[in-house]
């Protein structure tokens, strides 16, 4: 199995778009996601403009939400929190504040983020990986160079 840390911006568009990453969340098996306990705050706070963006009751998203969810371990700080120290000076030093988080539990894990937001591929030591990426990941292909 491979493992994966998911960002929050993998959430966010899994809720507003129905693509491949709602289909990769949904339903692959052979890949195990997971994310930092802080993802599930950062999630709750975009869930207006999820609201806004799809035209969905805010039952039908957080239903989806609690649907993607059964799919993903969320891990709470403490299992990495060794880890953040190192993780907190990386991400600051590549100007990606607030993603600490993400950043020591791929360490723990020795995972690739798979993410939307640029900020990851610029931190040291971090494998970011895109929804293509992913893709190739559940069809146990190599990704392409």
């Amino acid at each position: 199995m491979t493992r994966i840390v998911l960002d929050a911006s993998v959430f966010l568009a899994s809720l507003i778009a129905e693509g491949p990453t709602r289909g990769i969340l949904l339903g692959h098996g052979d890949l195990e996601f997971y994310a930092p306990e802080v993802v599930v705050v950062e999630i709750k706070k975009h869930l207006p403009m999820v609201i806004k963006r799809t035209g969905k009751p805010r039952d039908v998203v957080e239903t989806l939400l609690k649907d993607i969810l059964t799919n993903v371990q969320v891990i709470p700080t403490e299992i990495f929190v060794l880890a953040l120290p190192a993780a907190r000076e990386r991400a600051k030093r590549a100007h990606a504040d607030n993603d600490e988080a993400y950043v020591a539990l791929a360490d723990v894990l020795s995972a690739p983020i798979w993410t939307y937001d640029k900020d990851f591929r610029r931190i040291q030591g971090v494998s970011a990986v895109s929804t293509s990426e992913v893709e190739h990941l559940a069809e146990g292909a190599l990704p392409p160079p």
